[in-house]
């Protein structure tokens, strides 16, 4: 379901979005996504502001943060209030190797170094307290739950919506 490669870590529901195939064949399919929209934007500001939060130094890292669905930009880290004058997100990601049919939510920080900060061992000396390696995974492993529920529920009242017209 998760999977780190280079500078992006992936988190795929593609097997939830079998289950949701009915629902993604209904007038409006698009639902299901712009229901995952505010769950993407909160997996990247906890990745901001959750423990462990992403490193910073100079603060680049943290400001070129963002979020996809199905490679459409969701949100950036400076309408999160981190920014730098350095710190410049994807506006745009390719989708290669994506499977057809496929369903992706990417969080992306986009430096060099981003990946590597990430697999930075646990025992690094951080320069802020409470940042660390393992800022995105940790975050899904800790609130993954969290996240689908929410995400869950959203359409659930999506459809309660739809059948109350």
């Amino acid at each position: 379901m998760c999977a780190a490669r280079s500078d992006i870590f992936v988190f795929n529901y593609e097997s939830l979005e079998k289950g949701l195939n009915a629902l993604m064949e209904l007038p409006g399919s698009d639902r299901v996504r712009e229901a995952a929209k505010p769950v993407a934007e909160e997996l990247l500001s906890d990745t901001l502001k959750l423990v462990p939060t992403v490193p910073m130094d100079t603060g680049r890292l943290r400001a070129s943060g963002s979020v996809f669905i199905d490679g459409q930009l969701v949100k950036v880290s400076s309408e999160l209030g981190f920014s730098s004058a350095d710190g410049t997100p994807l506006k745009s990601i390719g989708r290669e190797g994506k499977q057809k049919d496929a369903s992706v939510i990417a969080v992306v920080y986009n430096t060099p170094y981003a990946a590597a900060v990430h697999e930075m061992p646990a025992t690094t000396n951080w320069t802020t307290e409470g940042s660390g390696a393992k800022y995105i995974e940790n975050t899904l492993k800790e609130r993954g739950e969290h996240y689908l529920k929410r995400w869950f529920e959203a359409i659930k009242s999506m459809m309660q919506g739809q059948r109350k017209k």
